[in-house]
């Protein structure tokens, strides 16, 4: 425990080294091995003599973070000759000038997020260092001498400009994790295709890398990221053959790949024990993932979804389900904004299935095989075309949250009633006449939002629940939720010429809601859904001007059709239409519209 003593009957020596850093230490001595002065070195310039004046060779544990420091004091390393363990991260430092020679016990090195362009060549001196962690830096290189760190077991340098990286890492035989993201590198290094042969954890994303074929050298590989790299020749089948029987977790979201080609000799011949995979906006098709997945028969964790619906996203016809290898061992999928027209009804083989977020797709109606995962607990549902639920809806009976956000409801089934285990339950923006029954009968409903339907809820009664405490509730789990309003809808005739007031709450309300974790107050964070599609034949000369993002969003609209899907639901609306939205949604006036005048547009 850090000894304590009142300076009031402190020794001189005490009281001056309450002088010299202001008072905000606050009696704390450096005489036990743990001395952390963060955020109480306001005047900088007394540093040198607090490392002259103190005794601190006790010390193993020293941290000065978060004081605004722009130099470190030459002579303290001399002064911490028993120090493992050094974090003077959230600084200002713009290098590190110090003698390393005097710290042979040091084990781990903290420079994070500093003003750092290069480190010292001298670090290679620090032969008993385990870990190095100077991410959030300015660093291009990396000097020669790492390769003399024999010892070195984490490597974290993420958010730097590293464009090459020094060979002499082959050497680092103990080296374990390597963080590498968020930089400039245009190749795999030379030590991860060549030597760190006990490499677990390697993250490349994020950087420039354009051909990662060649196989890591390490057969321990555990994890490896590989996020928003640009466009790959090739898919990596290195990570589903046998030499890579450890890797667990493959992330490549955003890294796309010209070809999923696998060799003959691999297609559904794996001894691969992969068990989370991300593909998010790979531009995967059922064609490309179901090669993929036939040699992952191990897989629990399945993201193949996309933030919005995108040109440069992920599409599929057909939600992954009977092709998976072994589709009983699949716990949680995300699949959303994907083009979805429909669940398949061999879904009821997940029959292990706890997440499932199939949001911002095209789905109409749910199959009754769906019902059969009973072992689901969180469904996401939002933003489709859902216009009813099966009528088993609660055979569901593990299901604790359930989001129905922005669909065509009308009701709910009366099996609603037997969902015990449901908590959340989000209604906002369905086309709901009236408060449904079935409400006040789910016995432990906690998080409700019934908003945006087409009556009102001022002063809502209901039985079971105080509504405005649970609306909050379910709306406490975003900030975007924040921003729903809660009139009511108005409804409306198919003859009436005026912009409807659904149309309006469409686009207000488009948004995402990431799977949630157990807890109800874990929910990821939504964005907001681009409703924009260019297409020369869909011009409107009233438009305001766009900018164009690197990935242009469009919006995928439907139509019922007696509950089955028509190629025609991909259609944008009609021009007239267009103009009424925009009329109804921004106040501006638009040309009188005449009958007839857009039939043939």
């Amino acid at each position: 425990m850090t000894s304590e003593k009142n300076f009031d009957v402190a020794s001189p020596e005490d009281k001056e080294l309450e002088k010299l850093v202001n008072g905000r230490i606050n009696g704390l001595l450096p005489i036990s091995q743990t001395l952390s002065l963060d955020s109480m070195l306001e005047n900088h310039n007394d540093l040198e003599d607090i490392f002259i004046s103190q005794e601190f060779t006790k010390v193993v544990d020293f941290s000065m973070k978060d004081n605004n420091l722009t130099s470190l004091p030459k002579n303290f390393t001399s002064n911490l000759s028993s120090v493992t363990r050094i974090d003077v991260s959230n600084n200002n430092l713009q290098d590190l000038e110090i003698c390393f020679e005097s710290l042979k016990n040091l084990q781990e090195l903290i420079v994070d997020k500093n003003r750092l362009e290069e480190l010292p060549n001298d670090l290679g001196e620090l032969v008993n260092l385990k870990v190095l962690s100077a991410a959030g830096n300015k660093l291009t290189i990396i000097p020669e001498s790492f390769g003399n760190i024999k010892n070195l077991e984490k490597l974290e340098l993420s958010h730097n400009k590293i464009k090459s990286f020094s060979v002499t890492c082959v050497n680092l035989d103990n080296l374990k994790v390597l963080n590498l993201s968020f930089n400039e590198l245009r190749t795999v290094p030379k030590c991860v295709v060549e030597g760190s042969s006990r490499l677990e954890v390697l993250d490349l994303s994020h950087n420039n890398i354009t051909e990662i074929t060649r196989p890591p050298c390490s057969r321990n590989l555990r994890k490896f990221y590989f996020k928003n790299n640009p466009r790959n020749e090739q898919f990596p089948d290195w990570i589903l053959t046998e030499q890579f029987s450890n890797l667990q977790e493959v992330v490549l979201d955003e890294t796309r790949f010209s070809s999923f080609d696998l060799p003959a000799k691999s297609f559904g011949q794996t001894f691969s024990h992969l068990k989370k995979l991300s593909m998010s906006k790979c531009r995967l098709s059922d064609t490309s993932f179901d090669q993929l997945s036939q040699s992952l028969p191990d897989l629990e964790y399945l993201n193949v979804g996309n933030d919005v619906t995108n040109v440069d996203g992920n599409v599929f016809w057909v939600m992954p389900a009977a092709n998976l290898k072994s589709p009983e061992n699949i716990v949680e999928i995300n699949i959303q904004a994907a083009g979805l027209p429909a669940l398949p009804c061999e879904i009821n083989m997940l029959r292990n299935l706890t997440r499932l977020n199939v949001s911002k797709n095209n789905i109409s109606s749910l199959p009754e095989e769906f019902c059969e995962l009973e072992k689901l607990e969180i469904f996401n549902a939002a933003h489709n075309n859902l216009y009813a639920l099966p009528q088993r809806l609660g055979n569901l009976t593990a299901l604790r949250v359930l989001f129905l956000e922005t669909n065509k409801l009308t009701s709910l089934p009366d099996s609603i009633q037997s969902l015990s285990k449901l908590e959340c339950l989000d209604l906002y923006n369905n086309e709901f006449h009236e408060l449904p029954k079935q409400l006040e009968k789910i016995p432990n409903l906690q998080a409700l939002d019934i908003e945006g339907n087409i009556f009102k809820t001022d002063n809502l009664q209901i039985s079971n629940i105080e509504y405005l405490k649970a609306r909050n509730i379910l709306r406490s789990m975003s900030s975007f939720l924040l921003v729903r309003t809660d009139e009511s809808k108005i409804a409306y005739s198919s003859d009436d010429e005026s912009i409807s007031s659904l149309e309006y709450w469409d686009q207000l309300s488009l948004g995402d809601k990431s799977m949630i974790d157990t807890n109800l107050s874990d929910v990821g964070s939504v964005e907001n859904w681009d409703i924009s599609e260019d297409s020369a034949d869909d011009y409107d000369p009233t438009a305001q001007p766009r900018t164009h993002n690197s990935h242009s969003p469009f919006t995928v609209s439907s139509v019922l059709y007696d509950g089955n899907f028509c190629p025609a639901d991909l259609h944008r609306a009609r021009i007239r239409d267009q103009l009424a939205a925009m009329q109804g949604n921004t106040g501006r006036q638009t040309p009188s519209i005449e009958e007839g005048q857009f039939d043939d547009a």
